[in-house]
């Protein structure tokens, strides 16, 4: 897709979600897609939750979409690529951790469904995010690089820091980032004590995978072979 048609095709998936448009039926790739999308987003406003944050949703998608073209824009050379912070503070949108859990609250929050828990929840989930991006640089940096993409540890390197040294410091920095996630995991509690517990187990499994490989690349048939199965 060119750049126009990424954004038309952004604007109808968030059209689709807020319900004021229905994928046409096509046989095209994208309109596969978009007719899955509309099905999911069926089964997304089926849940009690949804009529309260089906807003947030459309909203943190809307975000994402714009951070990723921001993106895309320093890929394409068309700006100049941000400093650290405002590589991450873009970062940890394009993850889709927080529409991630935008979703969740509808899906298996606490009810009474309540806009309130997507601002308790929001800073625990923003750090969360942060730091499964960062894990996800390091492994991937090497090929994001030859790809024309910025990421933490290009932009350190950018700035005269050598590759491992860059790599270290990013790795303090999660440190960091992981000690005040636990902070805000353990604030939040009460009816969103589930919230935060699957945001605990979420970020330390997703941490873990994204250093043991770079999963741009990782297939189910990768895994498949690495558990020692074969396909059929």
């Amino acid at each position: 897709m060119v750049r126009g048609e990424v954004s038309a095709f952004f604007a109808e998936l968030l059209a689709i979600l807020s319900g004021d448009a229905g994928a046409d039926p096509s046989e095209e790739p994208v309109g596969q897609i978009l007719a899955a999308w509309t099905h999911w987003c069926a089964r997304f406003h089926a849940y009690a939750g949804a009529e309260v944050h089906s807003p947030n949703l459309v909203r943190q998608m809307d975000i994402a979409f714009a951070a990723m073209a921001r993106e895309r824009a320093w890929a394409a050379g068309v700006e100049p690529w941000p400093s650290y912070d405002g590589y991450l503070a873009n970062g940890l949108l394009t993850i889709l951790y927080p529409t991630w859990w935008a979703a969740a609250l509808a899906m298996c929050g606490p009810a009474p469904a309540d806009a309130e828990h997507w601002t308790a929840i929001e800073p625990m989930t923003h750090l969360g995010a942060s730091s499964m991006r960062l894990a996800n640089d390091i492994r991937s940096f090497e090929r994001e690089k030859s790809e024309g993409k910025p990421n933490s540890i290009s932009i350190l390197q950018a700035s005269g820091v050598g590759a491992a040294a860059a790599v270290r410091r990013v790795t303090a920095h999660i440190d960091e980032i992981d000690a005040a996630f636990l902070g805000e995991v353990a604030q939040v509690g009460g009816e969103l004590a589930e919230i935060a517990e699957g945001q605990l187990r979420s970020v330390s499994f997703n941490g873990r995978w994204y250093m043991a490989r770079d999963t741009h690349a990782y297939t189910v048939r990768d895994l498949a072979g690495e558990a020692g199965l074969r396909h059929g």
